[in-house]
């Protein structure tokens, strides 16, 4: 039946695409849920034919349209190559897409091949659901994972990731999972203090961050350590909690492969690949994490980029108009740290000392 599906969705592609679609790169998304898993559909067309099609399904907590956009989000923030349209659900709000993937097309089609295929994915999506058995992932998931790294009494889980915009906008978050289950309660937000583009140098900030709290108040130490990275990450979170902290937890690195998908997971001193099946239970658990502590940080990125460049005291100034403003964010940041900022910082950022001048006196009003 899926094959059935499948077959005629291309069929319907390649009699139409004359009239109908364009050549443009297209990514069709499709998607179903239960009560406690989402699957999602995505086909990809290119020259007008279907070349590609990816099946996601994993477990989801309180709002599958929250889930299903922040999978979008994690599948192209950071992709080297996207697709010039998205072509969605009718019922998804893409106002969050839209502000975060400028250059990318929503489109929500509601009649026509376009929203045909939407409806055949949709299709294929249910399917995925019927013929894959259900099973307790989360329970079943960190048995295996203990197991495998020969951990007794795992039980809480921290995950860190990071985002920035070319440099700007750094931020960082944590994430809690506890017996398999998100304890959002105790999800954490970071504004890195050191702006950088430099991911690993953002992990040893995060993590001294956290471990000198959990220290200081004597809050609960985590049974294992998760970072969005490889190798380099790892020896970033080690370094910060060994040599300044003395403690040594196990940490686990999550890395993707080109189509932002968990690839492989390190682990151990020096860290090594996991001999894990990607079908597994233990795989497919933290690879919801990872789409976990991902979803969370692009929300709060977005957030604090919205707060910060939307409404600004230097949309009334000026000479100061989307390219002034790009690159005034990428050196400084933040309005505040503009505000003290001085003509040769100005200089630095590529700002000229007429236009400089009007931009300090102005934010010193503001």
């Amino acid at each position: 039946e899926l094959k059935n599906l499948i077959a005629n969705i291309d069929l319907t592609l390649h009699e139409q695409c004359v009239t109908d679609l364009n050549y443009s790169p297209v990514d069709v998304f499709g998607y179903q849920a239960d009560k406690e898993r989402l699957s999602i559909q995505v086909l990809k067309i290119r020259q007008g034919r279907i070349v590609d099609r990816a099946s996601h399904l994993f477990p989801y907590f309180d709002n599958v349209e929250e889930h299903l956009l922040g999978f979008i989000l994690q599948l192209y923030s950071y992709a080297d190559q996207q697709p010039t349209e998205l072509w969605l659900p009718r019922e998804l709000d893409e106002k969050l897409l839209q502000i975060l993937l400028p250059k990318i097309k929503i489109k929500k089609p509601q009649r026509g091949t376009k929203a045909h295929l939407i409806q055949m994915a949709t299709k294929n999506a249910s399917y995925q659901l019927k013929v894959q058995p259900q099973a307790d992932m989360q329970s079943t998931g960190i048995q295996e994972l203990a197991q495998i790294l020969q951990i007794n009494g795992l039980d809480r889980i921290e995950a860190f990731d990071n985002s920035h915009l070319q440099g700007s906008f750094a931020t960082s978050v944590m994430v809690v999972f506890i017996a398999g289950k998100p304890a959002k309660q105790e999800y954490r937000k970071y504004n890195l203090q050191t702006a950088t583009n430099n991911d690993p140098q953002a992990i040893r900030e995060v993590i001294r961050r956290r471990y000198r709290k959990v220290l200081l108040e004597n809050l609960p130490m985590a049974d294992l350590l998760l970072v969005d990275g490889g190798i380099a990450q790892i020896n970033a979170a080690r370094e910060v909690l060994e040599d300044e902290f003395g403690l040594y937890l196990p940490i686990l690195g999550m890395t993707k492969d080109r189509k932002h998908r968990t690839a492989k997971l390190l682990f151990g001193s020096p860290p090594s690949a996991l001999p894990l099946n990607q079908g597994s239970a233990a795989f497919r658990f933290i690879e919801f994490i990872q789409h976990e502590v991902h979803r969370f940080v692009l929300k709060f990125h977005q957030t604090k980029r919205s707060k910060e460049m939307l409404i600004t005291p230097l949309d009334n100034i000026t000479g100061v108009g989307p390219s002034t403003r790009k690159k005034l964010y990428h050196y400084f940041q933040s309005i505040n740290k503009m505000k003290k900022g001085t003509l040769l910082e100005y200089k630095k950022a590529g700002i000229g000392p007429k236009l400089a001048a009007k931009i300090i006196n102005q934010l010193k009003i503001f």
